[in-house]
């Protein structure tokens, strides 16, 4: 018998090696295609992550309101080894793997093994994650960040009956990767609040429960804090980032007006970005003080037109989820051909993925999962709720959706899985 699960055992490492292999395969293509015209790693946004972090090390100032330093500041270390953006974006390559193993990981300690091979085959495969890899943008890096943490809730989750003090160190270390996770991008300034809400559900048993939720807030928010203290000392306002603010009125906001007047969103957008000047240099406003004047009229105006906003979200949402305009024409540009392949494969991984998620939703519904692989679900379909509410907006792209590709991935294929046990067994009988 021992040598039976040792052997049983050689093959899973295997297994998971070879997709490991297969998804640094599937990123090195990208990466190697890229190589011969390196300004494909560059977007438009990635010089505002490099300069302030080479900023940061150089001299001790972080001459950025719109960004946090996480990224930039891993950005500036690559750069100190080699100014090459294909280094980088090689590191990004590596993380992106290890996410794969992370997720492997995770869905092994809940579903097993069948499950956790198919949910690490799902991500390695999925093609936006793979072409985001190559881009010097902080999807990747957030996207580890944020699996890495879910990896510490779940870890703490699963020893919560454990004495006062483990849940406590359990508690701190997850707060502690959430703080992180804030400085890495703002959409997860937030992301504390429903899951210590998941926390108390799933805790509320244990007397401690909101020493715990306490402590886990507070670290949570600690990090995300200081920074906004030290936005504070520079302009005199609180807040955490400017992006936010010109998100709000620059595009949301700019989006609806543009679709209840019938204009075209450039037009109305490049309105707003010209008013938005013209009110810095009358009043001579900074950063801070110019942020909270564009918060309160996008807030303003998106609350006025809320029909508007809402079908703006739902655009958000198919671009984010399903990418038509991607699917049209992303894949010629970036010479991977024949460019009808690339476009099955997307189409036919998504069908896979999101028909798997779907077989998920009935089968809790019909209550076919014990109650911890319930629980993790509920969570992960939380974490999906959060991100897709937060993200989807005239600016949402596909990329957005790589941080919860990884969920997608665990709850598709543990789907499938339960559907295709259900249906193996009962074969047999």
């Amino acid at each position: 018998m021992m040598l039976t699960n040792i052997f049983r055992k050689d093959k899973q490492y295997i297994a998971v090696l070879l997709v490991l292999l297969l998804a640094l395969a599937a990123r090195l293509y990208i990466w190697f295609d890229f190589l011969a015209k390196p300004e494909n790693f560059i977007q438009p946004d990635t010089m505002s992550y490099l300069h302030p972090g080479v900023q940061l090390l150089e001299n001790g100032n972080f001459p950025s309101f719109s960004r946090t330093p996480v990224y930039p500041i891993f950005l500036a270390l690559i750069n100190k080894i080699s100014s090459s953006y294909a280094v980088a974006a090689l590191m990004q390559i590596f993380l992106s793997v290890f996410t794969v193993w992370i997720l492997y990981t995770l869905s092994l300690r809940i579903f097993g093994f069948f499950v956790a091979i198919l949910c690490a085959i799902f991500l390695a495969l999925d093609f936006q994650s793979i072409l985001t890899a190559n881009f010097l943008l902080s999807e990747t890096v957030f996207t580890t960040i944020l699996f890495i943490f879910l990896f510490k809730v779940v870890e703490w989750y699963q020893k919560r009956n454990k004495p006062f003090a483990t849940n406590l160190i359990n508690a701190a270390v997850s707060g502690a990767w959430l703080s992180v996770l804030s400085l890495c991008r703002p959409i997860s300034f937030l992301l504390f609040a429903p899951v210590a809400l998941w926390i108390f559900i799933l805790f509320k048993k244990n007397k401690y429960v909101a020493i715990y939720i306490i402590s886990f807030c507070l670290i949570a928010t600690s990090m995300p804090f200081l920074w906004t203290v030290r936005n504070y000392k520079h302009t005199g306002v609180y807040f955490f980032t400017t992006i936010s603010a010109k998100s709000l009125l620059l595009y949301r906001a700019a989006w609806n007006v543009a679709f209840l007047e019938k204009k075209e969103f450039e037009e109305v957008h490049n309105a707003f970005k010209q008013k938005a000047e013209d009110k810095k240099i009358k009043e001579h406003l900074n950063d801070g003080e110019l942020a909270r004047w564009e918060k309160e009229e996008g807030l303003k105006i998106i609350a006025e037109s809320l029909s508007a906003t809402i079908w703006q979200g739902i655009n958000g949402l198919t671009e984010m989820y399903f990418e038509p305009k991607a699917l049209c024409s992303l894949d010629s540009k970036y010479l991977l051909s024949p460019s009808s392949i690339m476009i099955l494969w997307r189409i036919a991984h998504s069908f896979i993925l999101y028909t798997g998620c779907i077989i998920a939703f009935v089968l809790i519904i019909k209550n076919n999962y014990a109650r911890q692989e319930k629980h993790i679900l509920s969570l992960l379909f939380l974490i999906i709720a959060y991100f897709s509410l937060l993200s989807a907006g005239v600016e949402s792209y596909g990329r957005f959706r790589v941080p919860i590709v990884p969920a997608l991935s665990l709850i598709a294929a543990s789907g499938w899985g339960c559907l295709l046990h259900r249906t193996i067994f009962s074969s047999k009988e």
